[in-house]
């Protein structure tokens, strides 16, 4: 009933691709519609707590702040200015606060996948990562990154104070 023809772009291939915020939002309004709980209480169930991210969350509350990074900007008259925490309007597509350590635990059970267990099965992860042979942008997380003729994977995202990248 909320659908309207209008919202959308018409692309004459339907097989595009296009990287969307918005659409990493609506996924977690589905994960918490399909499961019955948040989106926070149903990663830390299946994602942190199974791969012993202790200090990973969506929401500052559920962190110790001193643990936190904290976003600063610079100008020359005032020096390095603290800018406060900031949300993400499109909670879940932005704002996941990890540790280095933690997030060193995702990406190692990520890229062995096929050789130990991981909460997601490698048949999952061979559909949501890009295949170097077929042209495209990017599929659902990673994209494809060259450099110096070599690919790798990426994903990036910023916000105040704060920037963030990723290269497997």
């Amino acid at each position: 009933k909320n659908y309207d023809k209008g919202h959308f772009q018409s692309r004459p291939n339907p097989k595009s691709f296009s990287y969307s915020n918005i659409g990493y939002a609506l996924l977690g309004v589905i994960v918490e519609h399909v499961s019955g709980v948040s989106f926070e209480a149903f990663c830390q169930e299946h994602i942190f707590k199974p791969l012993d991210m202790q200090n990973t969350s969506w929401f500052l509350k559920k962190l110790d702040l001193e643990q936190v990074a904290k976003p600063y900007t610079y100008t020359d008259s005032l020096g390095y200015q603290f800018k406060g925490h900031a949300g993400y309007p499109d909670y879940p597509a932005g704002r996941l606060r990890t540790s280095i350590s933690d997030f060193s635990k995702y990406l190692t059970g990520f890229l062995n996948v096929r050789s130990s267990e991981f909460i997601v099965e490698a048949e999952t992860i061979n559909k949501i990562v890009p295949i170097p042979e077929v042209s495209h942008n990017g599929y659902y997380t990673w994209f494809l990154t060259s450099l110096r003729d070599v690919l790798y994977y990426s994903h990036y995202g910023d916000g105040v104070g704060t920037s963030t990248y990723v290269i497997i």
